[in-house]
């Protein structure tokens, strides 16, 4: 098991502009959470209108010509409901590349295209609305194999654990003992509801750049703290094959 050791004395900055909407074009795949990692997008809470009723996902151009559109053939079978908040990285051609988190303990994803006129704007619930220091303590997590746990640091921090495996579901990859796993600790101090970091070869934390996560073997991390959620992002360089922290993680709990 890999295990990270990071000791950040500093505030990490985030490579890239800060732009909660980016521009994205709606025939193309929506895969939100890569975005998050390797572009410039922002991630940003928005909920569904209390009158959308049933709003289903859409399919992409790639998946459909035509698509995304209003057209039965464009629908997926996933869809959210009114006050469902869903976390929004891009917007074009009247929908959104957004993913939706289940709530803990189970917390399994759907994301996609959703038409942006059924998402209200601004978010207007009391735990949507963004904060100057958020709460990120707590038991976080994302599907059956992803938890990160958070803890407040005597120093005005925050100390995080990760744990993540691929595999641990598949009783035959159990058995022959195929399961891969990863981890990382880190106590580091979050720029408001952001936080980024690479790890180096010695163990010690770099700040987060995206052409060196893409390029180098470094395992690299961005989280972002939005309404009941906590979005995390990696390069697959975190552990084993195939694991990842990449998830939308709903909290188990109350914080300490």
């Amino acid at each position: 098991m890999r295990r990270l050791l990071l000791f950040l004395s500093v505030l990490l900055t985030l490579a890239g502009p800060v732009s909660c909407r980016a521009a994205v074009h709606a025939e193309a795949d929506c895969n939100p959470l890569q975005a998050l990692l390797f572009q410039d997008a922002v991630p940003s809470l928005r909920l569904v209108a209390p009158d959308a009723g049933r709003v289903h996902f859409v399919k992409s151009g790639v998946a459909r010509p035509g698509c995304p559109s209003a057209a039965p053939a464009c629908r997926e079978r996933g869809f959210v409901l009114p006050g469902d908040a869903v976390i929004v990285v891009g917007t074009g051609s009247g929908y959104a590349c957004a993913i939706f988190a289940s709530p803990a303990p189970r917390a399994a994803t759907t994301s996609g295209w959703l038409p942006e006129a059924a998402l209200a704007t601004p978010a207007v619930v009391s735990d949507a609305t963004p904060l100057a220091t958020p709460d990120w303590r707590g038991d976080w997590r994302s599907g059956a194999e992803r938890r990160i746990r958070i803890d407040a640091t005597p120093q005005g921090g925050i100390a995080l654990a990760g744990e993540a495996t691929f595999g641990a579901g598949d009783p035959d990859r159990v058995r022959r003992g195929a399961v891969n796993t990863g981890d990382f600790d880190a106590t580091a101090t979050p720029l408001g509801d952001q936080l980024a970091f690479l790890v180096g070869d010695d163990g010690k934390a770099l700040p987060f750049d995206a052409a060196r996560a893409k390029a180098e073997s470094l395992c690299g991390l961005r989280l972002w703290r939005l309404g009941p959620s906590l979005v995390a992002t990696d390069n697959l360089q975190c552990g084993g094959m195939n694991v990842t922290f990449t998830g939308v993680y709903r909290r188990i709990g109350q914080p300490r």
